[in-house]
Parts: C-alpha cells; sequence; structure tokens
C-alpha cells in the first residue's frame, strides 16, 4: 500500500472533550489507515532521500511503520511537502534522519488554535497535534449530542480483540502476536478512519506538556498497541516518550490542510536547503552566493525571497543537473541552466 487515503474532520469548532483535548477550530484531513512500511520504502525510493533513510520493523508492505522515531515522521511529512512543492512543516537544519527539528520563529509558526512553533504555518502535510488525533478518534462526528466515545470504535464500552479484521467494534489489541494489516486493524471510528485505537501506538505531533516550544521535549503518543491492554486505547491513554525513540510498539499517522492561498501580488518562491531542493525535476546539488558556498554547507537553511516590491536578487547560483524554469511566483518564469546567476527584481 502506497498510496496515502484520507478522511476529513468536520465538525468545526467543537467543544473539548473533558479530558481537555480535542477542540479544533477547522476542518482537516487525516490518513484513514497508519502509515505502512511499503510507505517508508518509497520515500528511502527517492533520491533527495538518499542520506536520510528511514529503517522500520520489515514485518511487511502493509504493516504499520514501527521503530520509527517522531524525528523521522517529520522527515517522512516534509518530503510528502517537498514532492507537490508546498513549505515543508518541519524545520530541519542538519541532515541526519533523527536530527532534532530547530523552532520556527512566530512568524513562520502554525497559529490556528494557539502559536506551534515546531510546525510552519504554510505547510500541507504534519504529524497530526493531540487535539487533531484526539478528535479524529473519539468524537462523536454527526452526532445530535456533542461529545466524545471512550473508544476510536465509536463506543464507550471496549473493543472486542482480534488479531485482524474490519468488523465494526473491534480491535487489534490484548496479547496479540504482532500488527495486522493497516487496513486490517479493526472496526472504523465514526470519522471512517481505522486503528486509532490499537494495532500500534502513533506519535502525535505535541509535545508532551503541551506546549511546542522545546525541540527536545518528550512527544505525546496514543492509540495503544496490538499485545497492551484496553486502558490504551481509551481517551485517557496518554503517553510520553523521546522524539529520537525507535519504540517497536510506535508507528503514526498523517494530517493535512489545503494551505492558505499565497498573497496576490509578491508571492516568491522559499528554498530549504536542509531539506534538499528541486527546480522543476531537476534535483539541485549546490548553492552559491557569488563565491560562497551556501548549501549544503551553510547552517542558513532556510532563505525565503519575498522582499517588498522592487527588492533584486543578485548572484544566487544554482548547481543541478539539466536546465529548467524557475517559477517566481510573481508571473515570471525565467529559463535557467546549472550554473547560471540569478538576478531577479521584484
Amino acid at each position: 500500500m502506497s498510496v496515502l487515503t484520507f478522511v476529513t474532520i468536520g465538525d468545526v469548532g467543537n467543544a473539548a472533550d473533558t479530558t481537555g483535548y480535542g477542540d479544533v477550530s477547522y476542518a482537516y484531513d487525516i490518513s484513514k489507515y497508519e502509515i505502512t512500511e511499503g510507505q517508508i520504502s518509497a520515500y528511502n525510493a527517492d533520491p533527495i532521500n538518499s542520506t536520510r533513510q528511514i529503517t522500520t520493523d520489515n514485518r511487511g508492505t502493509n504493516k504499520p511503520a514501527t521503530s520509527i522515531t517522531w524525528n523521522e515522521c517529520a522527515r517522512y511529512a516534509n518530503w510528502l511537502n517537498i514532492k507537490e512543492g508546498i513549505q515543508p512543516a518541519y524545520y530541519f537544519t542538519t541532515s541526519g534522519v533523527n536530527d532534532a527539528i530547530a523552532l520556527w520563529s512566530s512568524g513562520e509558526a502554525w497559529q490556528l488554535d494557539g502559536e506551534n512553533l515546531f510546525r510552519h504555518k504554510d505547510a500541507k502535510y504534519f504529524i497530526p497535534n493531540e487535539n487533531e488525533w484526539y478528535k479524529a478518534a473519539f468524537y462523536k462526528s454527526g452526532s445530535t449530542s456533542a461529545g466524545y466515545w471512550l473508544y476510536a470504535t465509536g463506543s464507550d464500552t471496549a473493543p472486542t480483540a482480534v488479531a485482524s479484521g474490519t468488523a465494526a467494534g473491534t480491535a487489534v489489541y490484548t496479547g496479540q502476536t504482532g500488527p495486522a494489516d493497516v487496513t486490517q486493524a479493526g472496526g472504523l471510528n465514526p470519522y471512517g478512519a481505522m486503528g486509532q485505537g490499537g494495532n500500534a501506538f502513533e506519535w502525535n505531533e505535541t509535545a508532551f506538556d503541551g506546549n511546542n516550544d522545546s525541540v527536545g521535549e518528550s512527544r505525546t503518543t496514543r492509540g495503544g498497541y496490538w499485545i497492551g491492554g484496553s486502558d490504551g486505547l481509551r481517551t485517557s491513554g496518554r503517553f510520553s516518550f523521546s522524539p529520537g525513540l525507535e519504540g517497536g510498539g510506535i508507528g503514526f499517522r498523517v494530517a493535512s490542510v489545503v494551505p492558505p492561498a499565497p498573497p496576490s501580488g509578491n508571492t516568491s518562491p522559499v528554498l530549504n536547503f536542509a531539506d534538499n531542493i528541486k527546480i522543476g525535476t531537476s534535483q539541485v546539488q549546490s548553492v552559491y552566493s557569488g563565491s560562497t558556498l551556501i548549501w549544503p554547507t551553510s547552517a542558513a537553511n532556510l532563505w525565503t525571497f519575498n522582499d517588498s516590491p522592487g527588492a533584486q536578487i543578485a548572484g544566487l547560483n544554482i548547481i543541478f543537473t539539466g536546465s529548467t524554469d524557475i517559477n517566481w511566483g510573481d508571473g515570471t518564469i525565467l529559463p535557467l541552466d546549472s550554473g547560471g546567476n540569478i538576478d531577479h527584481t521584484y
């Protein structure tokens, strides 16, 4: 299974549960299934990820990708954005696959429902934060009586434990020998997502203290797993792990929003050199400003060309393979040869 399938989480502006979690003021999508080993293999097969390969437990293509760190989940989410030419969600200043992120500035950070310095405001794909994950799992979608279920099967009764299957009211937990294929991970929740209870724990984007303002702090996991009991599946089942931990029972899923429309007029590209860049389909190999190599060795990993109208970029030299056009986002599309200086005025 390599194609991502999403379900939409509506009911905009719902209240939080009595636990304090679950309120989200906007619509978003969440992946119907946990991310699989096959989907991580697709990430690894892309040449831009050749120096930051993600390893998993190698149980099978359609098994949930486990023994994957939070940092690696962030790399995968960034890749989803990069493939579509969209701003990556997470700010990596170094190239190691399990390296920690850096914080975005307030002006760059996600602000919906509170400032989140982990996630960029223009990202489309990301690890769901705790409220997004919790709402998708437990909220009484479409119910005339607003509130939350205790379990992610749309019930206050613990699900029936199974090794695999899709029957309503079932989940993969309580002493199973391993996780099921993600498409056989129990009954759907009210929004149509599978496996948010049991099969594998799932990383949330959110730090355990609720404040995404320190990159080294522990992250939240939720959902329970194939060995554990029903307590891990409940709304109260909340756990904390280091973002660099490779937990054999921890996987993840991704969430998505439609990025906001760019402002009219001066809308120029953002190049995140820490995640590698492409111009068209051409992989960039290095970037110079004058005679100074600024990537891949520079610590200045984010270059945003969005100064006021009339600003000029001069002498930026990008080395890649072949030739292509560069779209400046202001209505200008210019041919670019590898090694040719970029000089452009908005």
